[in-house]
């Protein structure tokens, strides 16, 4: 009998988006850049053209609190820029700029945004004239790129107006949405997940199962095609067939649904009952998303545990706030 487990605490823990309403995936977009407390720490380099002083440095300006200083640059600096180097390539596809508190006139005014292939710099987004600025305003700035690169800077060609420039915050952030359908019904035999188990030494194909009783020489491979007898032995070279039958005539299960717990970085579990095309689809956007790529976010859907006049429920899992996840096969077959 099928059954479906979800953890009571989980309405502490995650948030329930029901159809009706609107999500705002900005507000759980992560800032690319961690909170900088030098240009070189905690990790990646912040740079400049210029500083105007010790408190004005480039890391100034990813530190988390536009309403410092922030950076500037030399007095009678008619150009500049501002750059941050990741460990490691990322993509970036969205940056956003604060202007500092005071001094609006130091301000950008036109610049581009660029990316860095390790050997020129490869021009991203272009803006001019922009002049509309507030203080502690945020200026988000979105546009298309799919190529990691590992340096992007912010170089400014003119200001509105005074000798130096100067800026509050500036952050980058990838928004590739990652979009997967859920949908109950899966074809048995799809590929296996994190959580499966096969006999060591054992060489199988990915969905196959084997027939109870049957045993293999450690080490041998398995060709597919043959089938065994409940308790007869194979010799090296022979395998069991993706699908095939013992003896009596009868289908052996292939694990068409999982249990997918999630554990939270507050140590509380979180369990889904889930369609293999679910599962497949939150390991895609688990590792992409740690690959830097896709949504901060992935929406669960709740099934039959749908309580209340809603047409359906879903559950937004955070991606840092995942410590890790197991998975349990098993089938209704």
């Amino acid at each position: 009998m099928k059954k479906i487990f979800f953890s009571l605490l989980s309405i502490f823990l995650l948030t329930s988006v029901f159809a009706s309403s609107s999500f705002a995936s900005s507000s759980e977009e992560t800032n690319l850049i961690p909170m900088m407390t030098s240009n070189t720490t905690p990790s990646g380099i912040a740079s400049a053209s210029s500083a105007w002083s010790n408190g004005h440095q480039p890391y100034s300006v990813f530190d988390r609190n536009p309403t410092d200083y922030g950076w500037a640059t030399t007095t009678n600096s008619k150009t500049g820029w501002i750059a941050y180097e990741f460990e490691n390539p990322v993509v970036v596809n969205k940056y956003v700029l604060t202007a500092r508190a005071s001094n609006l006139n130091e301000s950008p005014k036109e610049w581009t945004f660029e990316g860095s292939d390790g050997v020129s710099w490869v021009i991203l987004d272009t803006q001019i004239n922009v002049t509309n600025w507030n203080q502690k305003e945020r200026k988000e700035f979105s546009f298309t790129n799919e190529t990691k690169y590992k340096k992007y800077r912010l170089n400014i060609t003119s200001n509105n107006g005074n000798s130096l420039f100067s800026l509050g915050a500036f952050e980058m952030y990838n928004n590739l949405p990652v979009t997967p359908t859920p949908d109950p019904s899966t074809t048995p035999g799809s590929s296996t997940t994190p959580g499966s188990s096969t006999t060591p030494g054992s060489s199988t194909t990915p969905g196959s199962p084997t027939t109870p009783g049957s045993s293999t020489t450690p080490g041998s491979p398995t060709t597919p095609g043959s089938s065994t007898t409940p308790g007869s032995s194979t010799t090296p070279g022979s395998s069991t067939t993706p699908g095939s039958s013992d003896s009596d005539g009868s289908s052996q299960p292939t694990g068409d649904r999982a249990i997918l717990t999630v554990t939270m970085d507050n140590g509380f579990d979180k369990e889904f009952d889930l369609s293999k095309k679910e599962l497949n689809a939150f390991i895609a956007w688990y590792d992409a998303k740690d690959a830097g790529r896709g949504s901060s976010f992935f929406a669960i859907d709740k099934h039959n545990n749908n309580k209340g006049p809603f047409s359906s429920r879903k559950e937004y899992v955070i991606f840092n706030k995942i410590l890790t996840f197991e998975v349990s096969e098993y089938s209704t077959k």
